[in-house]
C-alpha cells in the first residue's frame, strides 16, 4: 500500500476538481511545499511565523535567482503596517459586526516554501492595532461572500450558492430545535 498523503490521493482521484481543505492550526508545516495544483489549504497561521514578500523577478544576471522577497515580519509586525478594511459579518445566531480585514499576497517560506499564499487578519472594531485572528490560505481566486443564515432544523449537506461556481459547495452546520438533543450512538 502506497504511503501517498490523503490530499495528493484527493486530488488524484478528482482530478477535474478544486478541493479546498480547511485544517486546525496544528497542520501545517514542510509537508504542505509539494500540494497538488487543485488542492487550496486553509489553515490559522502561526504566532511565530515569519512572512516574506513574493520572490523578485530574475534579473537575468548569473546565479541562481532570488527564491523569496524582503522579510515581512510576523503576523503582528505584518499587523502594524497592513492596511485595514471595515466589513459587516453575520455572526452564527445572526448578530451583525464590524470587523477589520486586512489581506496580504505573501510567501510563508517555512511552510509552503515558494508557493504564494494569501494571509488575512482580523480585528474587532474596537481594537486599534494587532489582531484578533490570523488565516492562511493558498487559495487566491475566491472572494468573501456573506452567506445566507441556514433554515432551522436542516441536518449537514452540501449547498450550492446560486452565484457561485459549481465545484464551491457551502455546508450547512445543524440546527436542532430548542429542547432537543442529540443522543450518542450505543
Amino acid at each position: 500500500m502506497s504511503r501517498e498523503p490523503a490530499d495528493a490521493l484527493l486530488a488524484a482521484a478528482f482530478g477535474d476538481r478544486r478541493l479546498h481543505v480547511v485544517a486546525d492550526a496544528a497542520y501545517h508545516g514542510p509537508a504542505l511545499r509539494t500540494l497538488p495544483v487543485n488542492v487550496s489549504w486553509t489553515c490559522r497561521l502561526a504566532r511565530t511565523a515569519v512572512l516574506y514578500d513574493l520572490a523578485p523577478p530574475r534579473t537575468g544576471r548569473r546565479g541562481r535567482p532570488k527564491t523569496k522577497g524582503e522579510r515581512l515580519g510576523t503576523p503582528a509586525e505584518l499587523a502594524g503596517n497592513a492596511t485595514w478594511t471595515a466589513c459587516q459579518v453575520v455572526t452564527y445566531h445572526g448578530r451583525t459586526d464590524i470587523k477589520h480585514i486586512a489581506v496580504i499576497t505573501c510567501l510563508w517560506y517555512g511552510s509552503f516554501h515558494t508557493r504564494p499564499i494569501t494571509v488575512v487578519l482580523v480585528r474587532d472594531e474596537a481594537t486599534t492595532s494587532g489582531y484578533d485572528l490570523a488565516l492562511v490560505t493558498t487559495g487566491t481566486t475566491g472572494t468573501a461572500a456573506p452567506q445566507p443564515h441556514p433554515p432551522r432544523g436542516r441536518a449537514d449537506r452540501p449547498l450550492r450558492d446560486a452565484g457561485a461556481h459549481p465545484d464551491r459547495a457551502l455546508v450547512r452546520p445543524v440546527r436542532l430545535r430548542p429542547g432537543r438533543h442529540r443522543r450518542p450512538p450505543r
